[in-house]
C-alpha cells in the first residue's frame, strides 16, 4: 500500500501542474508568456542588472566580458523618438561605465534614432555605429507613414485581431498566432498604454522625424546601415538617404526576405553582419 501511495505522488504532481498551466493559459495567458521570456533570457546567459541615479531605476541586460582591443557593444531597442526622451540614455551610459572608453553603439528602429542622436552629441564616446532601420522621415512615404499622419497606427492594437495585424506588419514571413497568445501580448502591453500612445504621437511629429537626418553630418565615426528588404514600417528608401548623408558610411547591408523586426525575424543574419562590420574595421585599422 505505501508503495502505491508513493507512486501516485509524481502522477498527482504532474496532473496538478498540467491543470494549473491549462487554467493559466485560458485565464491569464500573459503569465505563461512572462515565464517563457524569463526562461529564454536565462537560457541565453544574459544577466539582468539594475542601476539607480537617485530618482529612477534603469534595467539592462548584460552578457559576456570585455576583451582587450574589442569595443563593448551597446544595443538600443525601440522607444520614443522625442528629442527630450533620449536624454536618459546619457545617464545609463555613465552609470554602467561605458563612457570610459569608446564603444560600439547599435540601435534598432526607434532605438536607431536614439543611437544616432546620442552618437551625434557624444561622438568621442563612439568607436563605431550601427543603425538598423532607424525611425525617421523617409524620402518615400509608405502606407504606414500615411496612416500614422492620419492618426492611425498598426502598432497600437486593442484586440487579438489587431495584435495579429501588428505582428504581420513587422515581419516578412507571416505567422498565425493562437488567440490566447495574442491576448497575452495585449495584457502585457496594457500597463504601458500611455507610453505607447506618446510614442505614436512622437512618431507622427515631423519635428522628431527629421532629427536624425539633420544630425547625419555629425556622425563621423565608422557607420553601418542594416535594413530588412521588405520593411513595411520604415521605407527602404531611407537606406539611400543614410548612405549619401553619412560622412563615414562603411557598410550597407540589406537582409533578404526580412521585414522591420530584423532582430526577431533574422537574428542570425544581424549578428553575422555586426561581426563582419567589426572584423572589417579591425582589418583596416
Amino acid at each position: 500500500m505505501p508503495v502505491t501511495v508513493y507512486l501516485l505522488y509524481p502522477v498527482v504532481a504532474m496532473v496538478t501542474t498540467v491543470t494549473a498551466s491549462v487554467m493559466v493559459y485560458f485565464i491569464y495567458p500573459a503569465l505563461l508568456v512572462k515565464w517563457y521570456i524569463r526562461y529564454t533570457v536565462y537560457a541565453s546567459g544574459m544577466r539582468v542588472n539594475h542601476v539607480h541615479d537617485g530618482n529612477f531605476k534603469y534595467t539592462y541586460g548584460e552578457k559576456g566580458a570585455q576583451k582587450k582591443g574589442q569595443p563593448t557593444m551597446l544595443l538600443f531597442h525601440g522607444f520614443s523618438t522625442s528629442k527630450d526622451n533620449w536624454v536618459p540614455v546619457v545617464k545609463i551610459v555613465k552609470l554602467i561605465g561605458l563612457d570610459k572608453q569608446p564603444f560600439h553603439l547599435i540601435g534598432q528602429s526607434l532605438g536607431g534614432t536614439i543611437a544616432g542622436l546620442y552618437a551625434a552629441s557624444y561622438p568621442d564616446e563612439i568607436e563605431m555605429l550601427t543603425l538598423i532601420c532607424p525611425a525617421m522621415k523617409m524620402p518615400v512615404e509608405n502606407e504606414f507613414a500615411r496612416e500614422l499622419r492620419n492618426g492611425q497606427c498598426c502598432l497600437m492594437p486593442t484586440n487579438p485581431e489587431e495584435a495579429q495585424i501588428m505582428f504581420d506588419c513587422c515581419v516578412y514571413k507571416k505567422t498565425k498566432f493562437p488567440k490566447q497568445v495574442l491576448k497575452a501580448i495585449l495584457q502585457l502591453r496594457k500597463p504601458y498604454a500611455e507610453i505607447y500612445a506618446e510614442m505614436v504621437t512622437d512618431l507622427a511629429n515631423d519635428e522628431n522625424g527629421v532629427l536624425l537626418p539633420q544630425s547625419l553630418t555629425k556622425l563621423t565615426m565608422p557607420t553601418q546601415v542594416i535594413w530588412g528588404e521588405y520593411d513595411q514600417l520604415m521605407d527602404i528608401s531611407g537606406v539611400t538617404m543614410l548612405e549619401e548623408g553619412l560622412p563615414n558610411c562603411r557598410r550597407v547591408d540589406i537582409i533578404k526576405n526580412c521585414g522591420h523586426s530584423t532582430n526577431l525575424e533574422r537574428p542570425g543574419s544581424v549578428v553575422k553582419l555586426l561581426l563582419q562590420f567589426r572584423r572589417d574595421l579591425g582589418k583596416s585599422s
